[in-house]
């Protein structure tokens, strides 16, 4: 029996596809293997790409973090250079005040002592009150010359110091007790204008003559008027004017010799002297 063409053409077909099954399993196994050989890859270049990031995204902030210590640190080193600056600048001044107190101190130790050796001249050459007193600050001083331990600013202190209280005994009044030719006597000081002694007993009055440099014996009558200064002095009664003599040559007229005394030339005007004493009297009835 003979077929027809198309059916003949169909069961070749047929029978070459069934012939080729094996190779096209094996070609498909292939392809899925392949496929997922690229996916593992995919995903294994995936995870590269987002470790790159996280690298890429921590140095990103490493650098701006490092940007910004940077510029703070400009910043701090700009302050410090100021400071460093200034430093330097005071520091110079402090090495120019140095030269400066080192010369200072050479052409005032001279000085200083020029200054002690005159307050001791003046002292010797003064009226004789507080003579312990004044000796033992002038022997201070010149210890205080030597000593290694006090400062040159203490010693010049110490000098003016030295000087205020010797101006300071010229401003007002002052007594003491001291010994004149073998008998305890009160001196009564005016300032530097007049000093006066007074026996205890009462029985003698004298004044420093700054001429001769010797004590004057004075007349009876200043004895109340100086009882009556002695008690000024110690602020026992209030102040009032009064006259004594000062021994002003070349003159012959009263003139005050503190804020609160009088005086008078000795023997210039006994009349007053005498109203004083007298005033004396009535102010001790």
């Amino acid at each position: 029996m003979t077929r027809s063409l198309p059916a003949v053409v169909i069961s070749g077909c047929l029978l070459g596809l069934l012939g080729s099954t094996p190779a096209l399993a094996q070609d498909a196994g292939d392809a899925v293997e392949r496929t997922e050989q690229q996916r593992e890859s995919d995903a294994a270049s995936q995870r590269r790409i987002d470790r790159l990031d996280d690298t890429e995204r921590e140095a990103l902030q490493a650098y701006r973090a490092a940007v910004w210590e940077t510029q703070q640190l400009n910043v701090y080193r700009e302050q410090l250079q100021e400071l460093i600056d200034r430093q330097a600048d005071k520091l110079s001044s402090l090495e120019n005040q140095l030269e400066e107190l080192a010369r200072t101190e050479r052409d005032i130790m001279p000085l200083m002592k020029r200054m002690v050796d005159a307050l001791e001249r003046f002292i010797a050459m003064d009226m004789p009150f507080l003579q312990d007193e004044r000796q033992r600050r002038v022997a201070d001083l010149r210890d205080a010359m030597t000593d290694p331990g006090v400062s040159v600013a203490d010693r010049y202190q110490a000098i003016m110091e030295a000087y205020a209280a010797e101006t300071d005994y010229g401003r007002g009044i002052g007594h003491e007790r001291s010994e004149i030719d073998g008998q305890v006597h009160d001196l009564i000081r005016i300032g530097r204008v007049a000093l006066y002694a007074l026996a205890l007993d009462g029985s003698e009055a004298k004044r420093w003559d700054a001429a001769t440099e010797q004590w004057q014996p004075l007349a009876g009558h200043y004895i109340p008027v100086l009882r009556k200064a002695m008690r000024i002095s110690r602020e026992v009664v209030a102040p009032e004017l009064m006259m004594l003599p000062v021994g002003a040559p070349g003159s012959r007229q009263a003139s005050p010799a503190a804020p609160e005394l009088g005086a008078v030339p000795e023997g210039a005007d006994d009349e007053g002297a005498e109203a004083g004493a007298a005033t004396d009297e009535e102010g001790e009835q």
